[in-house]
């Protein structure tokens, strides 16, 4: 009996794991059905699992700067895309296409980098991208 009840616990415990990374990974705190695509300088790039931080000053209509954070991917799946720690340092000009985030601005998802010499970097949501 004691073996049984042992073995349920543990049962119900990966089943709570397994639902947890899997709503983990999801994009439901972004809009998928729309992109945006704007140009800002880089405040510093973290690169750390689970997830890597893109963090852009981007100048607004009147010139002022807003902070946006995006989310990057896993250092694992980056580097089957070509990224490494080094890829962006602070300072650096980039465009870049995101899902924005449902709540509220400055927050996305990052689908795409543009360098200023032409040099375009995907990450694994580029494959949302219609090409």
């Amino acid at each position: 009996m004691k073996q049984t009840v042992c073995g349920l616990w543990f049962a119900a415990l990966i089943a709570l794991a397994a639902g947890s990374a899997q709503a983990h990974h999801s994009l439901s705190a972004y809009d998928i059905s729309k992109t945006i695509e704007f140009g800002g300088t880089v405040k510093r790039f973290e690169w750390s699992a689970p997830h890597c931080w893109l963090i852009l000053d981007v100048p607004d209509e009147k010139g002022n700067s807003t902070e946006w954070v995006l989310e990057a991917g896993t250092p694992v799946v980056n580097n089957r895309y070509g990224w490494k720690r080094d890829t962006f340092k602070s300072g650096d000009k980039l465009t870049v296409t995101v899902f924005p985030a449902r709540e509220g601005p400055g927050h996305g998802a990052l689908m795409r980098v543009v360098f200023p010499d032409g040099r375009t970097l995907d990450g694994p949501l580029a494959t949302y991208l219609k090409k």
